[in-house]
């Protein structure tokens, strides 16, 4: 898989079953493109049309707090992008998006990357 910042997609490229697939989500992280292929497999396995579930899986979005990313202007010429992954904070979900920002590559030179952690309850 290939995340492309410019348009905030992950390309995939895989096989199901020995059929060659590609796809792209609006999502980005490793576990949401397992996540995608776990969903393409068992449709495969149970006989229902692998390019109709391809579509629907590329019509995805992030919901509130699951890594929705907003760019925020903070100057007339800064903006920085904010990641939401603030949802039902448990160990391997903030592994997770802790994952996802360590492979996001900078938007420009100097740019920096902050994680705010808050308490997990779980």
């Amino acid at each position: 898989s290939e995340y492309n910042p410019l348009t905030n997609t992950t390309t995939i490229e895989a096989k199901i079953y020995h059929q060659s697939i590609n796809y792209s989500l609006t999502l980005s992280g490793k576990h949401y493109v397992m996540n995608s292929l776990m969903v393409l497999a068992a449709t495969d396995c149970l006989n229902i049309s692998l390019n109709k579930a391809i579509k629907e899986v590329e019509n995805l979005h992030p919901i509130a707090g699951r890594g929705q990313q907003h760019t925020l202007s903070i100057a007339p010429d800064k903006t920085i992008t904010l990641i939401d992954d603030s949802y039902n904070a448990h160990a391997s979900s903030m592994q997770a998006g802790l994952s996802t920002l360590a492979q996001l590559p900078p938007s420009f030179p100097n740019s920096r990357k902050i994680a705010i952690l808050g308490d997990m309850k779980e």
